[in-house]
């Protein structure tokens, strides 16, 4: 039996490190060492989770001054023993089948990286809860058929486990602040042979604060745009997934210019630069719809070339689809 390494970041995060914790203790894979990195909390975090290991050995506490969420991770990593590894954070929480079934799922699927889904908890309205459908039928790709255009494939560093041999010698990036975990990921990821990707919504994501949609685009969430640019070169000699990694910098491009028109917190010359990113890279989108030769998808083309003629046509296109602007 492997020993599952869990790294927990966290930063004060006192009102929800118990349920978090909780989630892991119960885990049924019981094999695990829980790294909770305290990144320098000013509140009872650090009380919550020294009290939780002095009751559980499998439970590391370690306190370290405030280097962000990366740094913790990072320390997380070199403090680990398991020779697997999967991440949390600290106001998540897991099924309590969690472990278990990542590794199983790896093991039977002979797979470097095997991922589950998500819950997504809203907890400014409640009952709002969001995820896909679950189904039984796992994805086993190898890697050079993956793709960060679809919105069903994992992107980031939790719902994941991976071996350690695979991310060893990697890092999460400081000086990223807004998809810094998906660089970590496309790190890992392209070094891997074969993932499977599960249909279980087995860990639970909660939406608390949602400051990284809302207010002024400022360096930090700008790093996304780094982010998905260095991303596309991990993958410059994988041709399919390299075309995918395009696609969603064009994507995430047609996010600023929606925030722009709606007035929330995107300047004019940052909109100017996306509206210019967008037009270089929407024809990876046009690529990729292409290959899927649903009717919808070949039909979503021209929309997007649209809104490379129109950029002001997208915002309003979203509001009638979604109903909403955010």
């Amino acid at each position: 039996m492997e020993m599952i390494s869990i790294i927990i970041p966290t930063y004060n995060a006192e009102k929800y490190i118990r349920k978090c914790l909780d989630s892991v203790v119960t885990q049924s894979y019981k094999n695990i060492e829980v790294i909770v990195v305290d990144d320098g909390s000013s509140d009872e975090t650090g009380c919550i989770a020294k009290d939780y290991a002095a009751k559980d050995t499998r439970i590391k506490y370690f306190y370290k001054e405030n280097g962000g969420s990366s740094d913790a991770r990072n320390f997380g990593l070199n403090v680990s023993h398991g020779e697997l590894i999967t991440f949390t954070d600290s106001d998540d929480y897991m099924d309590p089948d969690y472990c278990k079934v990542l590794i199983e799922g790896m093991h039977k699927f002979n797979a470097d990286i095997c991922s589950c889904r998500a819950t997504d908890h809203h907890l400014a309205n409640e009952g709002d809860d969001r995820n896909f459908p679950e189904d039984d039928n796992p994805t086993v790709i190898n890697i050079e058929n993956f793709s960060f255009f679809n919105d069903r494939y994992p992107k980031g560093s939790v719902c994941v486990l991976f071996k350690r041999e695979l991310i060893s010698g990697l890092s999460f990036a400081k000086d990223i602040f807004v998809g810094e975990d998906t660089l970590f990921f496309a790190q890992a990821l392209h070094k891997a042979k074969k993932i499977a990707m599960l249909h279980k919504n087995l860990y639970h994501y909660i939406i608390y604060d949602e400051s990284t949609c809302h207010g002024a685009y400022d360096r930090k969430k700008r790093t996304e745009f780094v982010a998905w640019k260095k991303i596309a070169k991990v993958f410059k000699d994988i041709p399919n997934v390299y075309d995918t990694c395009r696609a969603r910098y064009a994507d995430r491009c047609l996010k600023v210019i929606r925030k722009y028109h709606f007035d929330l917190g995107v300047d004019y010359l940052f909109y100017k630069k996306m509206v210019k990113e967008y037009r270089k890279n929407v024809k990876y989108i046009i690529k990729c719809s292409m290959k899927k030769h649903h009717l919808m998808d070949l039909i979503s083309c021209s929309a997007y070339i649209l809104f490379a003629l129109f950029p002001s046509l997208y915002p309003k296109y979203y509001k009638f689809r979604y109903n909403e602007i955010s």
